[in-house]
Order: C-alpha cells, then structure tokens, then sequence
C-alpha cells in the first residue's frame, strides 16, 4: 500500500514539473513597421495570421509566439524590391504556437502558405491567395480577388464581395451576404457548399461538391439567367423552385448522371450547381 502511494505522489510530482516547464516558456513579441509594397508573402509552418486594414500606408507587422524551446524558432522578415517576404524556420523539435497580425493598406497583393495555420483577413480590398493544408479560411467585409485553396479547412466568407476560386477537399465553404463582381467558383470535395447572395449576381457561378451538398440562396433577390444542375442519378438530389426546361442522362466516368436545366428572362449569367451523391439546390430566400 506504502508502495502505490509512493509511486502516486511521484507520478504527480513528475507532471507537476511538466505544467510548470509548459507554463514557463515566455511569451515573445515582434512589432516591425515597413513601407507599403506591392505584395506580401507569407510562408509559415503552423502560425496563424490576421490581416485587416490600417489607417497609413505603412504595414506593420506584430508577432507573438510562445515556442519551447524559444531557439527552435526564427521568424524571418526580409524587403525584397516592392515584396516584403515573411517566414517561419523552426531547427529542430519544438512546441507551441505563433501568430502574425498585419495591418496593412489596400491595394496588397497578399500570399499565405501553411501547413497547418489558419488566415483571417478583414475589410480589406486586395488580392488575396491562400495554400493550406488543414487551416481554417475566414473573409470578413472585404472586397477583391480571393484564391483558396485547402485540403481539410473550413472556409466562411461573411459580407463579402469580389472574385472567388475558392475550393478545399473536405471542408465546407460557407457565403453569407456575398457580392459576385467576376466570374466565380465554391467547391467542396466531401464537405458543403452554402453561398447566400446579397444581390443578384450577372456573372457567372459554379458551386459544386462530391459528395456533399451544393446550395445556392438568392435570398430574396431577383431570379434570371441559365440554371443547369448536375447530380447522379442513383445517389444526389436536385431540388428547384422553377420547372425544368430540360433534363438528359449521361454517363460520366462508368457513372450515370442527371442534368436538368432552365432560362429565366435572360440567358446570361450562367450558373451551374453540382453534386455527386449530395443536393444540387437553388432557393429563392
């Protein structure tokens, strides 16, 4: 019985030490300011970055990190021209978490690669291009060309307006209040796909996913162009508040396929909603 008790208190003794090694690693903050350039490229390993919009045509880069141990880390800044390029080098193991907050102009060329970070970018107007492995993608109240592409993130995008090429593989993409100023595109290979207009767009759109839903909402606006909805025929769903002009079958790799189509007023834009074994789903509100 002495014995258990012993190894008991020297078991609590061992993770004590381990909770207060963990919570004695300091805190470390950068803050860089640095003239407004064309373009920013960030290139991180597991940091995450917020972007939003500054009141001077400077851009001022504040970093805060918590990595064990801290010589592990080396955050990189380097002006190359009219590009200001920012790193994450890590040598050897380490732990713990980064985050880069920029406050920038409009008008930036904005690049984010990350295994694993999420990006977070707010009433901005630029051009943003994201790469990510499993980060989280959120576009709040800005107005531009946004490029994304995931793996296994989840991407929201609320009040926004601009270009959009947004996919991720098994994560969902979620528009709410959006403006469609070009030609644009929402795929999800296995998650979902909800976009919400906040005006009726004339360009053209294309929603699609593999196997989970692909949804567009008019919410309320007014309804016209061409509409054409895929699904197959065994395992998806389409679903319409308008009747079909047309509907045909095919065959797409070994798979059959529906495809069903209708013009309202105009013929233009052109909007394509599709989906495997998901719905393919046009609402009016």
């Amino acid at each position: 019985m002495k014995k258990l008790i012993h190894i008991s208190f020297l078991i609590t003794f061992l993770v004590s030490i381990t909770l207060v090694n963990t919570s004695a690693t300091e805190k470390k903050e950068i803050t860089k300011t640095f003239d407004k350039k064309e373009s920013i490229d960030m290139r991180f390993v597991s940091g995450d970055c917020q972007v939003k919009k500054g009141s001077s045509d400077k851009i001022e880069v504040h970093l805060v990190y918590r990595i064990d141990p801290p010589e592990a880390f080396e955050p990189v800044f380097q002006e190359k021209g009219e590009e200001l390029v920012l790193k994450e080098r890590f040598h050897g193991s380490s732990s713990g978490n980064s985050t880069w907050t920029l406050t920038v102009p409009d008008g930036i060329e904005i690049q984010f690669k990350s295994a694993s970070g999420d990006f977070e970018v707010a009433g901005l107007k630029c051009e943003i291009k994201v790469n990510t492995a499993s980060g989280e993608i959120s576009i709040e109240n800005s107005d531009g060309e946004f490029h994304v592409n995931t793996a296994s993130g989840e991407i929201d995008v609320n009040s926004g307006s601009g270009e959009y090429s947004l996919h991720t593989a098994s994560g969902d993409v979620d528009g709410k209040e959006i403006i469609i100023k070009e030609e644009s595109s929402f795929n999800a290979a296995s998650g979902d796909v909800y976009i919400e207009l906040a005006r009726s767009s004339t360009h053209d759109l294309k929603l699609g996913s593999a196997s989970g839903d692909a949804i567009l909402n008019f919410n309320g606006n007014p309804i016209q162009g061409y509409f054409e909805f895929t699904a197959k025929v065994r395992t998806g769903r389409i679903k319409s508040p308008f009747k079909f002009d047309n509907e045909e079958e095919f065959y797409k790799n070994d798979q059959l396929y529906v495809r069903k189509s209708f013009t309202k007023g105009e013929d233009a834009p052109v909007i394509r909603i599709s989906t495997a074994s998901g719905k393919a789903e046009l609402r009016e509100k």
